[in-house]
């Protein structure tokens, strides 16, 4: 499907026929939020710390963080909500494993003190 919207975009012969599938797709909230953080990139990039930005767009630090992580890591960053709403058995695909000695197995061949027998003293 977004193969087809990019598809769409680039048969587009002028800037007005771009703003009026744009205008038709996304709602004001919607442009309003893209342009914010199209606008934090600009700011990431110009060197602007996370809560400047943050302060100047009334977006939270955290917001911005995901963007200089989509910007810098890779296109492929995904948040946290992405793996939230995964199925189950994919989490547990995810999860490492625990390893083969934890540390209860560590304290389990540890040997162990011969007992002191010590009788109370009878009065």
């Amino acid at each position: 499907m977004w193969s087809k919207f990019l598809d769409n975009i680039e048969k587009a012969n002028s800037k007005k026929e771009i703003a009026g599938l744009l205008d038709n797709l996304l709602s004001s909230s919607k442009k309003i939020l893209i342009s914010k953080r199209l606008s934090a990139k600009v700011l990431i990039k110009g060197g602007k710390f996370h809560r400047e930005i943050g302060k100047i767009l009334w977006i939270s630090p955290g917001t911005v963080s995901a963007i200089k992580k989509s910007i810098y890591l890779s296109a492929n960053y995904k948040s946290s909500r992405y793996y939230f709403r995964r199925n189950k058995n994919e989490k547990i695909k995810r999860m490492k494993g625990i390893p083969p000695e934890t540390i209860f197995d560590y304290w389990a061949k540890l040997p162990m003190p011969k007992k002191a027998y010590i009788y109370r003293r009878k009065f």
